[in-house]
C-alpha cells in the first residue's frame, strides 16, 4: 500500500537499538509515499471516487513526504522517548510544501516507532475538498500516523 525507505547514520549500532543511540543518529532518506486509490473512507466508495478526484489522483497518484532532515531532543521525564521534529517536503495533488511535523521516537526491540499528528490544510495544495451529497470533508484534515520500523543491522 505504501513505500517507506529510511537511512539512520551515526547510530550506536548494539543491538537492541537505543534511545541514546538514536539521539545520535542522523536520519534521512525517510521518504512516505502513498497511492492515492489507497485512500479508504468510511463514508463508502462514492465519497472515495470524489476524494481521489479531489486530490488528483490522475495527475499526482501518489502522496508523499521526504524528510530533509530530523532533530531528535529529550522529553523531560521520559526516558524511553524523544521528540522529533521532521522537517521536509510533503507533495499532495502535484504540489509541493515544506512542512515540518513533530512527532516522538521510541525504540521498541530492534524497531524504531515513530508516532505524530499532522494537519493539512487541502486549500493549501491547491485541493478543494471533495462532497458527497449533503458530507463536505473539512478543508483541514488531521492524519495520524504510527510507523514501526526495523533498524537492526
Amino acid at each position: 500500500l505504501f513505500e517507506l525507505r529510511l537511512s539512520l547514520a551515526g547510530m550506536d549500532t548494539s543491538i537492541p537499538p537505543s534511545i541514546k543511540g538514536l539521539a545520535a543518529a542522523t536520519l534521512s532518506d525517510l521518504k512516505l509515499a502513498v497511492p492515492v486509490g489507497g485512500l479508504k473512507s468510511t463514508e463508502g466508495s462514492s465519497m472515495d471516487k470524489n476524494t481521489w478526484e479531489a486530490l488528483k489522483s490522475k495527475e499526482a497518484p501518489v502522496i508523499s513526504f521526504k524528510v530533509g532532515r530530523a532533530v531528535f531532543t529529550a522529553v523531560p521525564g521520559r526516558a524511553d522517548v524523544l521528540a522529533v521534529s521532521l522537517v521536509g517536503v510533503a507533495s499532495i495533488g502535484g504540489k509541493e510544501k515544506n512542512v515540518t511535523i513533530a512527532a516522538e521516537a521510541a525504540v521498541q526491540g530492534q524497531n524504531l516507532v515513530l508516532r505524530g499528528k499532522v494537519e493539512i490544510i487541502m486549500s493549501e495544495y491547491g485541493i478543494k475538498p471533495p462532497v458527497i451529497l449533503i458530507i463536505k470533508v473539512a478543508d483541514a484534515v488531521s492524519v495520524e500516523f504510527n510507523m514501526t520500523l526495523n533498524v537492526a543491522r
